[in-house]
């Protein structure tokens, strides 16, 4: 992983160039205006070992198929606990794409 530089009004702004993140900026627009169900936010999961521990949880409690019509996009922040993009988006079950997540401003 690299840096890449943003300067804005002199000061020097430091960006992590994370692979394979999608950025929260090429959303859909229906996610964006939460016109129509499905699109989540997400934050840290406490108790859990991993948030990727909790998505598969989730996903082999509900099916892959419910799964991926109650989470069509997942929107997060930049911790590393969310930093295995393809984890997150993997089915556990199926090894095929369930959702696809959005990282706040990369």
């Amino acid at each position: 992983m690299g840096n890449r530089e943003k300067v804005k009004s002199g000061r020097k702004k430091y960006y992590r160039t994370l692979n394979n993140q999608k950025s929260i900026d090429n959303r859909p627009k229906n996610a964006n205006e939460r016109s129509e169900p499905g699109h989540l936010e997400m934050d840290t999961v406490d108790g859990a070992k991993s948030v990727l521990e909790a998505l598969d949880c989730l996903e082999k409690s509900l099916g892959t198929s419910n799964f991926k019509r109650l989470f069509l996009t997942i929107m997060t922040d930049n911790g590393s606990d969310f930093s295995d993009a393809i984890g997150l988006e993997t089915s556990v079950n199926e090894h095929i794409k369930r959702t696809t997540v959005y990282y706040a401003h990369l």
